[in-house]
């Protein structure tokens, strides 16, 4: 007779193998990170259905799947009209003063007060070759919006969950939020140097889809193996 396995063995092969495959579907869609993205807002909303009861670890999920969401809605309407990047860069100018607690919030109002600037330079000298730096405003206000919400959640939903408390996996969402934030900084300071300097840089043009494509994967996989080590659906 086959001696009875512990619970804890499978539970920990379970995780490595979920986690495993994480990395294998990061793997086979680099390069495709709009595959990827349905992967990772799949993965969050059955975490969300699944540890519904579990309301500290399903709001931060939730956070996390407002984030990706509206990514996915603003890729639909971004646009080059003028109106529309008054808009965001008023929002955001707005938004990164709020939250000027973060330290990477400041850095953000200087971006975007330095792109309106750029903006009006171009189009002050005609230039032919203005590029849209919309997209990369508006990704920096989703990465600050998930810091400030997994910072401030036990705050935040304290009015709708109780008891609320805050978790390792807030602090390890931060972080990798924060990640994204430099990278972003970084893409965008590239382009001023290509079109305000006259600098030919191109090392994080190149290398930005598969820095990004590799954060979405470590995130996913923290926020999985996290949740996946907190499950009991093993537990006899």
């Amino acid at each position: 007779m086959l001696p009875k396995i512990p619970v804890f063995y499978i539970q920990r092969f379970i995780t490595l193998l979920m986690s495993g495959l994480v990395v294998v579907a990061g793997v086979f869609t680099f390069g495709n990170a709009d595959i990827f993205d349905r992967i990772f807002i799949t993965v969050l909303i059955l975490l969300i259905v699944y540890f519904y009861e579990d309301k500290n670890l399903a709001s931060i999920f939730a956070i996390i799947l407002f984030g990706r969401l509206f990514e996915e809605v603003f890729w639909l309407v971004l646009t080059d009209q003028v109106m529309f990047k008054i808009l965001v860069y008023g929002i955001c100018l707005w938004l990164f003063y709020i939250l000027r607690y973060d330290l990477l919030a400041k850095f953000a109002l200087v971006i975007v007060s330095t792109t309106i600037v750029a903006e009006f330079y171009w189009y002050y000298i005609s230039y032919e070759d203005i590029p849209n730096l919309t997209w990369y405003i508006l990704l920096i206000l989703q990465d600050l919006a998930i810091r400030h919400f997994v910072f401030l959640r036990p705050v935040i939903f304290k009015k709708w969950i109780s008891p609320i408390i805050s978790l390792p996996l807030d602090l390890q969402i931060y972080k990798i939020a924060g990640i994204f934030l430099i990278l972003q900084f970084s893409m965008v300071t590239e382009y001023f140097i290509r079109h305000i300097l006259g600098v030919n840089l191109l090392v994080v043009y190149y290398s930005y889809e598969y820095i990004a494509h590799i954060l979405s994967v470590l995130m996913l996989w923290t926020t999985l193996n996290y949740s996946l080590k907190k499950t009991s659906l093993f537990n006899a």
